[in-house]
């Protein structure tokens, strides 16, 4: 299961980081995704899953996959300042326990 789950989740948080890239708040596209009908945007469950989990599973699936690969280096430069999402208190979001 987890490796399903982590097939779907690659493209979602790919297209995600390029959006942002290309100038989109990350905010904005959580809440669109949001209103879409997803149970939280890209970025938020980023920091749900955890920032650093999310760059070893994608280094994994880009190397099976580079074409489909987006090096944006968000999740790298987030996990290199110890933003991790939830479990740091910070990744996207700031998060208060």
């Amino acid at each position: 299961v987890g490796f399903l789950v982590n097939r779907a989740f690659y493209p979602y948080q790919t297209a995600a980081a390029f959006l942002a890239c290309n100038g989109l708040d990350p905010y904005r596209v959580d809440k669109v995704m949001l209103a879409f009908g997803m149970a939280m945007g890209p970025f938020r469950l980023g920091d749900l899953v955890g920032l650093d989990v999310s760059l070893y599973t994608g280094a994994i699936i880009s190397n099976a996959y580079p074409r489909l690969a987006y090096p944006s280096g968000v999740v790298e430069k987030l996990v290199q300042l110890k933003r991790l999402g939830e479990k740091t208190g910070a990744g996207y979001y700031k998060h208060v326990n």
